[in-house]
């Protein structure tokens, strides 16, 4: 490890040997720095140009360094390493070898996601290329940086979570009360002094759109004569069917708020909020551009077809491997659809499991919801009843046991980054981590719920009101199926743990073959 900050010692990383011919020729190391802040505020354009102004003086202040260039992204997170612009030119000049050496402020600048950080110093150190931290000291040309760095990445994301739960929080509670106001009014609409007012100009159009699917008139030929007629969206972009279909399916527009419609996952991916989490809706909050009933009469029109075709993925983004803790993504060969564990897609060991078909976990879904179904027919009740009715307690006594079960949960993660520096991240670790984050998740979203609220297995059990035995899950709606089940966890060949929304977890074999065979086309 070096010590850079407020030394006047030569850093190491200097002159590179370069082999003309048979001669050989010392040449000064190329050095590259990477700066990142997070918002587009005025006070971190500031930091931003701080860092950049640090670097070219500390490389130009080395004799045997040469400015390779200085990288950087503002307004990005480091969750992500593909959505920074920066970072990506960066890599490529370092795979095109034009940079021996990177020099950046922090692991949290560099990323804040342990996998993908460690992922990208492993690929820098295979091109020859090293990484200084400043705040830690940590040097990825040393044979010990990787485990600290393990650690110290670890704690970065750890953080992030943190932070982003923090202010998911307070968002939630602004969701509740309708006290929420959108950074960027949609189209129609315009900020004002009590939430949103309507912009006459855009509402026209608005206008014109509901009325022309309302007289049979497509969403694609609406979009062609809006460009045709030099009619752009907001952002001066054309239109498009699926901006057309997105502006009609808005609530806004018959005075309505929906808040919560999408949420960032545990890989900090964002997704749309099928019932994963809570809506919060708030009717009436503004005035509408079309009335309630035009809205729902053109809805209706939308060809119901068309979203036939998502049933095919109701398990896409739930289906994780039971062994490593990684998602497995889905792969189709020869009309064959399976889920593959994605441990070697991201770097981590092989955990040994194998592909699963799809018509195994149909056929696994099938028999749970066969087996629910007949549940209710026993004298002591249903299962899902019976789980709702003890899991119903007052509501201090829920906020308390809910509150240890979030300490006990971080004391355990704790653990678990302590044991991490001893051992380094395994696949064991990793799957445990990704368990406990979405138990946190769970547990915030139950501390945020009003007293009295629904239980969030109503869902389940309105499926089961109209569940037919061995009917086929592939006929469920993928939007229905998701507000029911949070994720499946698969051990291939052996069984499946279905995790519903509400806490719910039951495991269902692999092995058995009764029930109804279900097609995984």
């Amino acid at each position: 490890m070096e010590h850079i900050t407020g030394s006047k010692q030569p850093l190491a990383g200097g002159l590179r040997v370069t082999k003309i011919g048979a001669a050989e020729e010392a040449r000064p190391a190329r050095v590259a720095a990477y700066c990142r802040v997070s918002t587009l505020l005025p006070e971190q354009q500031g930091s931003l140009d701080a860092q950049e102004a640090h670097y070219r003086k500390l490389i130009a202040a080395q004799p045997d360094w040469t400015l390779a260039g200085i990288y950087s992204d503002q307004g990005r997170s480091g969750t992500e390493a593909r959505s920074r612009e920066g970072l990506q030119r960066l890599l490529r000049d370092c795979r095109e070898g034009r940079v021996d050496r990177i020099l950046t402020k922090s692991i949290s600048r560099f990323a804040r996601n342990t996998a993908e950080c460690l992922a990208l110093v492993r690929e820098l150190r295979s091109l020859n290329v090293s990484i200084l931290f400043e705040k830690e000291r940590i040097d990825t040309l040393g044979e010990a940086s990787e485990l600290l760095l393990t650690l110290l990445a670890c704690f970065a994301e750890e953080e992030s979570r943190s932070l982003s739960e923090n202010v998911k929080w307070g968002l939630r509670k602004r969701f509740q009360s309708g006290a929420y106001r959108q950074a960027t009014p949609p189209y129609g609409y315009r900020k004002g002094e009590n939430g949103l007012v309507i912009d006459p100009e855009e509402a026209e159009t608005v206008r014109e759109i509901f009325a022309g699917l309302l007289s049979g008139v497509g969403a694609a030929r609406i979009a062609e004569a809006l460009n045709e007629r030099g009619v752009r969206t907001r952002y001066g972009r054309l239109w498009s069917y699926e901006r057309i279909r997105s502006l009609a399916e808005n609530p806004v527009y018959r005075g309505d708020a929906v808040y919560q419609k999408t949420y960032m996952d545990s890989d900090f991916r964002q997704r749309s909020n099928d019932g994963a989490l809570a809506r919060y809706c708030h009717k009436g909050l503004h005035e509408p551009i079309v009335s309630g009933e035009l809205f729902e009469r053109a809805n209706s029109l939308f060809d119901r077809e068309e979203r036939a075709a998502h049933e095919e993925a109701v398990f896409s983004g739930r289906v994780f491997c039971a062994r490593c803790g990684c998602a497995m993504h889905r792969r189709t060969a020869k009309e064959l659809v399976t889920f593959v564990c994605s441990a070697s897609r991201r770097r981590l060991p092989p955990c040994g499991s194998k592909p699963v078909r799809k018509s195994e976990l149909c056929r696994a879904l099938t028999n749970l919801l066969n087996k629910l179904a007949f549940s209710r027919s026993l004298p002591q009740g249903g299962l899902v009843e019976r789980y709702i009715a003890m899991t119903q307690t007052p509501e201090r006594e829920r906020q308390a046991e809910t509150g240890a079960a979030l300490a006990r949960n971080r004391g355990e993660r704790s653990a678990l980054l302590s044991d991490a520096a001893r051992r380094g991240l395994t696949p064991e670790l990793n799957r445990r981590l990704r368990s406990l984050r979405a138990e946190e998740a769970r547990l915030k979203e139950a501390l945020a719920l009003p007293a009295g609220s629904p239980s969030r297995l109503e869902p389940l059990r309105e499926l089961l009101d109209g569940w037919r035995i061995t009917e086929e899950p592939r006929k469920l709606p993928a939007k229905r199926f998701a507000a029911v089940l949070e994720r499946l966890e698969v051990d291939a060949g052996v069984s499946v743990t279905f995790h519903f929304h509400g806490g719910l977890t039951l495991t269902e074999s692999l092995r058995t073959r009764c029930g109804k065979e279900v097609s995984g086309q």
